[in-house]
């Protein structure tokens, strides 16, 4: 069980459009604090709420968490992701904002596996089956079941699911082709680094089900020159890829 040393904290529907706005303030070279004021503006019409604690505050520390309050060590991943971000499509954006959330909070990551692994058996997906699921590794079953409706609905604003008929039901969408070879390795990068392992085999990363919204065509080849990843070959067919 993972317990409560993590942090849960992605117990808010964040926007895409906040992602962006938030991304955008950093490669302006904002501060923390001219940041965190330009984000209450932008959603005080949206989400309700004053101080730290409701709605808004919450949202808001989403938000600075993902991109602003970077661990030291990620802070060339979020500076390579924000170069990237001016070079991109809507589907390479959205890449962009998927791996930071991966490696900002481990729930997102556990949500988005799960997610990923039920579309390979069945064609919809059930919010309690994933607040289930969910709950087996984390425990805190107030909690989850708070956050996992939340992250589902940002999926939904996202466009990578959409939602069913009947109530806390989900569909998937066509995965997202994601053009970049450069965001492709972006992302691999920064699934590797969301986890608690320095390596990885090569088809588990770019097959992984916590980017099941993504097309990913990459060939270990694309990461021989990596700055910060190395492939290694294991046998005939297995390579490696570990964080230099």
């Amino acid at each position: 069980m993972i317990g409560t040393r993590q942090i849960i904290g992605f117990d808010q529907t964040i926007r895409l459009a906040w992602l962006d706005a938030t991304a955008s303030a950093v490669a302006r070279g904002l501060t923390p604090s001219e940041i965190r004021a330009e984000l209450e503006q932008a959603l005080i019409a949206e989400v309700p709420g004053e101080g730290p604690h409701n709605a808004r505050g919450k949202a808001k520390t989403i938000l600075l968490r993902v991109w602003v309050l970077v661990p030291e060590s990620l802070q060339t991943l979020r500076d390579e992701a924000i170069k990237l971000l001016s070079e991109t499509d809507h589907a390479e954006r959205l890449a962009i904002h998927w791996g930071m959330c991966l490696v900002a909070y481990p729930l997102f990551r556990s949500v988005a596996a799960i997610v990923g692994r039920l579309l390979e058996i069945q064609s919809v997906v059930a919010q309690s089956q994933v607040i289930r699921r969910t709950a087996e590794t984390w425990g805190d079953r107030t909690t989850i079941d708070r956050a996992v409706p939340r992250i589902l609905g940002s999926f939904v604003d996202w466009g990578v699911l959409r939602r069913g008929e009947r109530c806390g039901l989900y569909h998937p969408v066509a995965p997202l082709a994601v053009p970049s070879t450069d965001v492709q390795r972006w992302l691999v990068e920064a699934l590797l680094a969301s986890t608690e392992h320095r390596s990885a085999q090569f088809v588990q990363l770019v097959g992984n089900s916590a980017l099941f919204p993504f097309k990913l065509s990459l060939a270990p080849r694309d990461l021989f020159r990596h700055p910060r990843l190395e492939v290694l070959r294991l046998g005939l067919d297995a390579d490696v890829v570990a964080r230099r």
